[in-house]
């Protein structure tokens, strides 16, 4: 049986690439200048680089979740099981709204810089809201496999900007050092 080695190729490609960014994110030398920009009080490095990681992470999702129907539908009939499927996928289309609102809301958390600088001081807890911005971009690509099963590289366009607007605003109080 001969298959297409294409589609196996990009993920694996793709899968590469998001780890090498995500290295590069942590690695030695951005993490310095970050902790040395926040001992200033400049908040460009670390909220350009959360930015660079949740967008990792809702590129990792269109990559590595193909279809999100199965998913949703067995989680949600775990929790709803005497309800119909409309019902179901209703009900995960509105949980998934409302978690890629909470998840733009979140990226404000990084615009206080005494926040930024104990994060960054703290290697675990640095370690750890990498991860935890990682896995929310993950969640909200797939929130946007749940609202846009077709369109969802749009979605995750429209939550690039949302973000980029955040942090165009933000910036511009906070000036780089």
């Amino acid at each position: 049986m001969r298959q297409n080695i294409w589609p196996v190729l990009f993920k694996a490609t793709a899968i590469a690439a998001l780890a090498l960014g995500y290295a590069v994110s942590v690695s030695h030398w951005i993490t310095r200048d970050i902790v040395s920009s926040d001992r200033h009080g400049c908040l460009g490095p670390h909220i350009v680089t959360a930015w660079a990681m949740g967008v990792l992470g809702m590129g990792a999702a269109l990559v590595l979740v193909p279809t999100v129907e199965r998913l949703v539908q067995g989680v949600m009939a775990a929790f709803l099981p005497h309800q119909s499927s409309a019902l179901r996928w209703q009900i995960a289309r509105t949980l998934a709204a409302a978690f890629l609102i909470g998840n733009a809301l979140a990226g404000l958390i990084w615009t206080s810089p005494r926040l930024d600088l104990f994060v960054d001081l703290h290697r675990p807890l640095r370690t750890e809201s990498d991860v935890l911005i990682m896995a929310m971009g993950l969640a909200g690509g797939t929130a946007w496999r749940t609202l846009w099963p077709r369109w969802a590289w749009l979605g995750v366009g429209i939550s690039i900007f949302m973000t980029y607007i955040v942090l165009a605003n933000t910036l511009t109080r906070h000036a780089w050092c």
